[in-house]
């Protein structure tokens, strides 16, 4: 949950709601982000619906 990140992890993610332009730049997603990343995503599709 995302209650077990550290203030680093929930800063990372937190990042991902600044808007920025597009890139086709390839992002390196560090192992310990992976699995908050996709809750994110799924919260947010839950949410969108």
């Amino acid at each position: 949950t995302f209650s077990d990140l550290d203030h680093h992890q929930v800063v990372a993610l937190a990042s991902c709601f600044i808007p920025v332009e597009k890139s086709n730049e390839q992002i390196h997603l560090r192992n310990e982000l992976s699995k908050p990343l996709q809750q994110l995503q799924e919260s947010a599709r839950r949410i969108a619906e």
